[in-house]
């Protein structure tokens, strides 16, 4: 005599054929929900919504990073500060000691400080707006996961 399933259990399975890149993709869309792939293909396939699994502690880590990270653009930031100031006070020094020097080599001297300030200033206004931006990425991206589960 046969074996009488009990209702609700998950005992028949089905067998699709599908592309590498289908695969793949219902992999990465299973992994994204935090599903099995067969937990994210039965509600696809019976037109339930996704319920999204969240891993706190995978989320928790990512913030973290992302603020060492601001930390560190920060550091970098200040170095570059610095460096800026550093060139401002050579500048002044060597304006101090202007009578020292011809006027040519002076000009010369000072188109060179005022490149390498206007270098350095170009480089942190570069680098500042990068890290910003990229930070806010990540960021968006963090809070794009954890609302994607109101979403069906």
């Amino acid at each position: 005599m046969p074996k009488k399933e009990k209702t609700g259990q998950r005992s028949k399975t089905i067998t699709i054929r599908l592309t590498i890149d289908e695969l793949e993709s219902i992999k990465q869309k299973a992994q994204e929900a935090g599903l099995s792939v067969s937990e994210f293909a039965r509600s696809s396939s019976l037109g339930q919504p996704i319920q999204h699994i969240y891993d706190g502690k995978r989320i928790a880590e990512q913030l973290a990073r992302l603020h060492e990270k601001k930390l560190l653009y920060h550091q970098d930031m200040a170095k570059r500060v610095e460096q800026l100031q550093d060139a401002v006070r050579a500048n002044m020094a060597l304006l101090s000691n202007v009578q020292n020097f011809d006027s040519h080599d002076v000009c010369n001297t000072l188109t060179a400080q005022k490149e390498h300030i206007n270098a350095v200033a170009g480089v942190l206004m570069t680098a500042y707006a990068a890290s910003d931006q990229e930070i806010e990425e990540a960021a968006h991206e963090i809070l794009a996961q954890i609302g994607a589960g109101d979403k069906p």
